[in-house]
């Protein structure tokens, strides 16, 4: 039980986090991580070079270690 509260409030802490990401950030994330598409299939879903998709990666995974990690960076 203490480990299903444990996770609970990870999901929701992780919900609140993406919640302030920036759209694209977000949109790239969940692209990635949850839908599982490969950089060329978020490129076109969201209309940028292939590269960009990259980098709102990184920078969304940075700021969500940011609000989820304090002094990780």
């Amino acid at each position: 039980p203490e480990a299903a509260l444990v996770r609970s409030q990870e999901q929701a802490a992780l919900r609140r986090a993406m919640a302030g990401l920036r759209p694209q950030l977000r949109s790239a994330l969940v692209l990635h991580y949850f839908e599982d598409k490969s950089y060329q299939e978020i490129a076109e879903i969201l209309e940028v070079p292939i590269g960009t998709v990259g980098t709102l990666i990184h920078r969304g995974r940075r700021a969500l270690r940011t609000v989820l990690e304090p002094g990780a960076e």
